[in-house]
């Protein structure tokens, strides 16, 4: 039986596939299985992996007869999957030489009481720009709480190695959630797991367009509703983070679509939750009403007092 199970759920990405599966094959980690969930794509996926599976005897194809989304995926890799150890890997992302090796090391060396481990990652815009992803959980525990408060950013499809029975001990991805699909499970999996972190980049995230904000927003309701009972667990004051985050995830997915109203009423939201943010999100909300920017000009003037308050202080 291999130790490290690689599952990659894809859909109609036959032309990104073969990048995340050469990452996956150039680790120097080599007890491994490389499950590829083909969640029933229309497009040339098949063609592409029983290329990749020409010289590569670790690739087991698994397929959906129809699509049904990667919740569903992720559990069918989940039940597939025969290496003590689970890995998930988004099919249009990669790896960089050395992750499994490293978060395996990682792993013995913390013991049995700990499930998983997770990376940082670098994060490609569509024109290239790459950057590192310095995520809280590097510097903070990482529990249900920080999750619900901090936001996900901790990159379950690519920047995680788990035990398996841990993963199994979680239950099922929910398949009828429309989003928070990853939030929703790591919250069951950190209520009873311990997990720690390697502040290093080992994942390239490539982004892709966000949903809708008003999706986001119904699929947010529906995760609060599920998740009722976990919520109330926290006191009030808490709970208002909980809900500032969410009413931000919201913001962020309306304005990078471009509807600025929006992005202001669900802002304002997020700011009656917590007014206790930082003042750029003040700045934000003010040159969405005004139609201005203003972090600039802010920023230059700082930057030139700066360097008067230096000439200041020169011999």
């Amino acid at each position: 039986m291999p130790e490290i199970s690689v599952i990659i759920p894809s859909y109609n990405r036959a032309t990104l596939l073969g990048r995340a599966v050469a990452s996956v094959q150039a680790q120097d980690f080599k007890d491994i299985e490389i499950l590829i969930i083909d969640d029933g794509s229309t497009d040339n996926t098949l063609e592409v992996v029983a290329g990749l599976q020409g010289n590569e005897s670790r690739i087991r194809l698994v397929q959906h007869s129809k699509n049904r989304g990667e919740a569903a995926a992720r559990n069918t890799g989940l039940r597939e999957a025969r290496g003590n150890f689970i890995a998930f890997l988004d099919s249009d992302d990669s790896w960089m030489e050395g992750k499994l090796h490293r978060q395996y090391a990682a792993l013995k060396e913390a013991g049995a009481d700990t499930a998983a481990v997770v990376t940082g990652y670098i994060a490609v815009s569509p024109d290239g720009t790459r950057n590192y992803v310095d995520g809280w959980h590097f510097y903070h525990e990482i529990s249900v709480r920080n999750l619900l408060v901090r936001g996900c950013a901790i990159g379950l499809g690519g920047c995680m190695l788990i035990r398996r029975k841990a993963a199994l001990a979680a239950g099922p991805f929910d398949e009828n959630l429309p989003l928070y699909v990853d939030v929703d499970w790591f919250c069951r999996f950190l209520d009873k797991h311990r997990v720690i972190s390697i502040n290093e980049p080992y994942t390239v995230y490539y982004k892709a367009s966000l949903r809708d904000g008003t999706f986001v927003e119904t699929a947010a309701k529906i995760f609060v509703e599920k998740n009722a009972a976990l919520i109330e667990r926290f006191p009030r004051s808490e709970r208002r983070l909980i809900f500032a985050q969410l009413h931000e995830n919201v913001a962020v997915s309306h304005k990078a679509n471009g509807n600025r109203g929006g992005f202001r009423r669900a802002l304002i939201r997020s700011l009656i939750a917590n007014p206790k943010r930082r003042p750029g999100v003040y700045v934000e909300l003010i040159e969405s009403i005004l139609g201005l920017n203003l972090r600039q000009p802010i920023l230059h003037a700082l930057g030139r007092k700066s360097d008067e308050n230096s000439g200041d202080r020169m011999p």
